[in-house]
């Protein structure tokens, strides 16, 4: 197989993520250590992001968070023991406030359907992490935005899991260009000069979509619009969501 389109998608994916602005205490939990030097090198390029911890079990992982109080969490299906895909649910249920990164070996929902229940903000496919695709996970995690790889939210929204209990009222055509931005972590102030609206205006929208989906902050917005198939992440690369309005 050629990967020269792979290694360029890759080195422009690398660019992006060093004008992106980084304010994280990261915690990686990984079969292995190899993620963890590739962010100590990122660390060089990115001040504001810090590797505080590192592990590859997760009986590890609860006493680290404990100890070093990550912000972001970065866990890996496949670990030297453990199940990756229940301790990124763990660890989501009970500190809800830190945002969780789940790259799942397997394409099937089994492993990814607790992650995605119990809120995590990026599940990603590990076999397609190659260029714009690790770009976007990477990009969500570390804003209010959310991701969660096609394929598996198409298994998951056929399924019985995600929490579609009540009548979603009807939203704007600009609240649905809103949405989608908030799902790909822009600010309101980005908002504003992507649609051409006012910052005000944008801020309005947000607030009325957090009414309309029953959140009380932006990233719970952003990964419930997923969870109900309000937006998909689609099958381009390094591009924002599309409305997928599965509900409807």
């Amino acid at each position: 197989m050629d990967g020269s389109a792979f290694i360029e998608s890759t080195r422009e994916s690398l660019h992006k993520l060093a004008s992106l602005v980084v304010d994280s205490r990261l915690m990686i939990v990984a079969g292995d250590l190899s993620p963890g030097f590739m962010v100590v090198a990122y660390e060089r390029i990115n001040p504001g992001l810090r590797l505080v911890s590192l592990c590859t079990c997760a009986s590890e992982a609860h006493d680290l968070i404990l100890e070093h109080q990550p912000s972001h969490l970065i866990i890996c299906s496949d670990l030297e023991s453990g199940d990756g895909s229940q301790l990124a649910a763990e660890i989501k249920r009970q500190h809800a406030t830190k945002r969780v990164m789940l790259i799942q070996r397997s394409p099937h929902i089994g492993g990814s359907r607790e992650a995605w229940t119990a809120g995590c903000e990026v599940i990603v496919l590990r076999r397609k992490t190659g260029g714009g695709r690790l770009f976007d996970a990477y990009r969500t995690l570390f804003t209010d935005g959310a991701f969660c790889d096609p394929d598996l939210q198409r298994q998951l929204l056929r399924s019985d899991c995600h929490p579609q209990t009540e009548k979603i009222e009807s939203l704007t055509t600009r609240e649905e260009e809103v949405l989608v931005e908030i799902v790909y972590g822009l600010t309101n102030g980005q908002i504003s000069e992507r649609l051409g609206i006012s910052e005000a205006t944008a801020k309005r929208h947000v607030y009325n979509l957090m009414q309309k989906l029953n959140v009380s902050n932006r990233a719970h917005l952003a990964t419930r619009a997923l969870r109900i198939g309000l937006c998909s992440w689609g099958l381009a690369d390094n591009g924002p969501p599309r409305m997928s309005l599965s509900s409807k």
